[in-house]
């Protein structure tokens, strides 16, 4: 998962995790976040993007605007990964939208996106 500074610590990045921790009981696909420091940026956030690519995740999860927005950017670029952003708006090729709110829902979406993800 593809965070901001702080992490998970923000309440939709913490259901976010929660759901990615679930999906992984239950798969046991292994996850990990890794947050984006300084600026919150596009040009900031794809270096770190690219490194979870090159440590051949299949699934990428993107909390935070700077991280969602280079996700959907790079979606095409990475085809053979896939791509889960928390965020609202429609759905662009390659990459699954989960609402950002309710919060309290986030959790079973990621979950569902996630599992989905790894068992397909």
């Amino acid at each position: 998962m593809l965070t901001g500074p702080d992490g998970v610590t923000n309440s939709v990045a913490a259901a976010a995790w929660a759901g990615m921790q679930g999906a992984s009981s239950s798969s046991r696909a292994m996850v990990s976040y890794l947050p984006v420091p300084g600026p919150a940026s596009k040009a900031a956030a794809l270096p770190y993007l690219a490194s979870l690519v090159q440590r051949q995740c299949t699934v990428i999860v993107a909390v935070g605007q700077a991280q969602v927005a280079a996700a959907t950017s790079q979606a095409a670029r990475y085809g053979h990964v896939h791509f889960i952003v928390i965020s609202q708006g429609p759905a662009d090729a390659g990459v699954v939208r989960v609402p950002s709110t309710p919060t309290a829902q986030v959790h079973q979406a990621v979950q569902a996106a996630v599992s989905a993800a790894v068992s397909g």
